[in-house]
Order: C-alpha cells, then sequence, then structure tokens
C-alpha cells in the first residue's frame, strides 16, 4: 500500500497543542526557501540554526543545518491554508521540496556503522488509518526485509530519507578533511561561556557540498 499524502497539514507542517518537532533544513535548501518567500510574498518563513560547530582557527562558527523556527511560527509558511497542500510541491515539482518534506513520514537514524532504527509518524493520518498493514514492519528481522518493504510502500520517502542520512555522514567527513588541509580547527570541547560568546560575535559559514 504506497504512501500517498492527503493535505491534512499536520503533522509534517504545522506543530500541534503539546507536540515538540523539528523541520530539518540544510544551508542551500534554506536558500531556496528564502528565495521562493520573498518571490511568493511569504512572510512567516523563519529558520533557525541547528547543527553547529565552532572553528576557533577562523573564529566562525560552521553551520551544517538549520530548522523551520516553530517557535515563533507554528506552521510552515508554504502550506496552502486552504487544502493544505504545499506551494513549493504544487508551483516548482516535488524534487524542490526539501529533504525532510520529502521523507516524510519516514525517519532513519544511524547507530553505528551497521545499525539503525527506522521510523514511521504514526502522527501521519494516512499512516494512522492504514496502521493495521503498516504494523506489518514490526515483523520484519533483518535490513533487507525493512527496506525492501520501505521501498516498495514509500518510494520517494525512503529515497528522500537515505539522502538524509547520506547528508549528515559528510558533514563530520567534511570537517576532518578541512581539519587535516589545516583550514579549520573544531575543538572537542567548548565551554557554555565561549558558546556564548562565540554565538553574540563570530561570523557564520554554511557547509554545503559541491554542486549542491
Amino acid at each position: 500500500m504506497r504512501f500517498e499524502c492527503n493535505g491534512c497539514g499536520t503533522p509534517c507542517c504545522a506543530v500541534r497543542d503539546g507536540e515538540e518537532k523539528k523541520i530539518m533544513l540544510f544551508p542551500e535548501e534554506v536558500a531556496f526557501l528564502e528565495q521562493q518567500a520573498i518571490a511568493l510574498n511569504k512572510t512567516k518563513f523563519a529558520v533557525i540554526e541547528d547543527l553547529i560547530f565552532p572553528d576557533t582557527l577562523n573564529k566562525i562558527i560552521l553551520v551544517g543545518a538549520y530548522r523551520l523556527y516553530l517557535e515563533r511560527y507554528p506552521s510552515c509558511d508554504f502550506m496552502r491554508p486552504d487544502n493544505h497542500y504545499c506551494q513549493i510541491q504544487e508551483l516548482l515539482g516535488l524534487d524542490q521540496k526539501p529533504l525532510v518534506c520529502r521523507a516524510y513520514p519516514i525517519a532513519i537514524k544511524t547507530i553505528d556503522a551497521t545499525t539503525k532504527e527506522y521510523f514511521l509518524d504514526t502522527g501521519c493520518p494516512y499512516i494512522e488509518e492504514h496502521i493495521a498493514v503498516y504494523a506489518g514492519i514490526k515483523n520484519f528481522k533483518t535490513v533487507p526485509e525493512i527496506e525492501a518493504y520501505l521501498r516498495e510502500n514509500f518510494p520517494v520517502e525512503f529515497l528522500a530519507a537515505n539522502q538524509i542520512i547520506n547528508r549528515l555522514s559528510w558533514i563530520p567527513l567534511r570537517l576532518r578533511q578541512l581539519e587535516q588541509e589545516g583550514k579549520i580547527r573544531v575543538p572537542d570541547e567548548f565551554s557554555a561561556e565561549a558558546w556564548s560568546d562565540a554565538l553574540a560575535t563570530w561570523d557564520r559559514k554554511d557547509l554545503i557540498p559541491d554542486g549542491a
């Protein structure tokens, strides 16, 4: 049973009462959405830094990812209020949506080199409606079985979820490469006082792969 968005608008695009949510965006996605916000006259698009690293050599904060600032605006400004569908997808196509949006309702978490955790958001009304079918995923014992099931039932979402994993894996590799080249220095420990000073005074630099 392939997943189909029914345009409910929650819980992927908005915060419900008593819920905590993080919609992660990579730097190039933020830049693109900022352009679209201007073009579409969106005034409630805001992000906040989420995955950051202190470069003490250059006194710069390196930003690996942002998140939608839902504490300020509790829903995505690109969600149409009339039908709850994404304007980015309607106007520009599915491939222009951020990876986290394309991956929903799937999430994959890497535990170590050989272990992953797989999640389906049961708060999604479509998943909830078909929970008896999707609950069958608990019967699978091996990673190939689980991934084959997700690939069959969530082809677009599963691809995007894996792209997120790959991007998050790239970030520490890129930091290590830059350190080995003597271009940055990211300390293993950074005190709360040092963070406070850095956040207030240092410039920012986004971590973006070539060609992204």
